[in-house]
């Protein structure tokens, strides 16, 4: 680009341009709130749904379904199931013709879900064993959440995101 425009300055503006649109007004606020809502409500109806017999359509119906009731809309969301299944995207049924897997006990259901409200999205990961949880899958869930209670405790004014990434990275 420099070689076809060389009377062209380019100057770096994400930085400056970062920090404008991160601050959010009362009303941005406001709404990324009822979004979180409906995102929680999405959380709560899909830790309902996710039961051994239920497939991964009937979960994902319906926490879609709390999302639209919830007076929000999600294009979409991922979910993946199994015992070991270490995937993330979309369900191969979304995807391509396949059907959707029936859940069963032993198995891990992940999902992220992405709920927007008035053009601002919020972000939930949810995780639900069915039954009695791996051990390696149970010490995950500690570590993820003693990493979250050191999030929460580090966030504070004047902290940056890269000090609280790098205390919740040393759990």
């Amino acid at each position: 680009v420099s070689a076809e425009l060389p009377n062209v300055k380019f100057v770096h503006v994400w930085r400056r341009l970062a920090r404008m649109m991160l601050v959010k007004s009362q009303e941005e606020i406001e709404v990324i709130r009822h979004c979180a809502n409906a995102g929680e409500k999405m959380s709560e109806a899909f830790v309902a749904a996710a039961r051994p017999g239920m497939t991964e359509a009937d979960v994902y119906a319906q926490a879609m379904a709390a999302a639209f009731t919830g007076g929000a809309n999600s294009a979409a969301l991922i979910i993946q199931s199994g015992p070991d299944n270490p995937a993330w995207g979309f369900p191969d049924w979304l995807v391509r013709p396949a059907r959707s897997r029936t859940l069963d006990r032993g198995d891990i259901v992940q999902s992220e879900l992405f709920p927007t409200y008035g053009l601002m999205e919020t972000q939930q990961q949810v995780c639900v064993s069915l039954g009695k949880m791996h051990p390696v899958h149970q010490k995950a869930a500690e570590v993820a959440r003693e990493a979250y209670d050191v999030g929460l405790e580090k966030m504070r004014v004047g902290t940056t995101f890269g000090e609280v990434d790098d205390a919740m990275t040393d759990v």
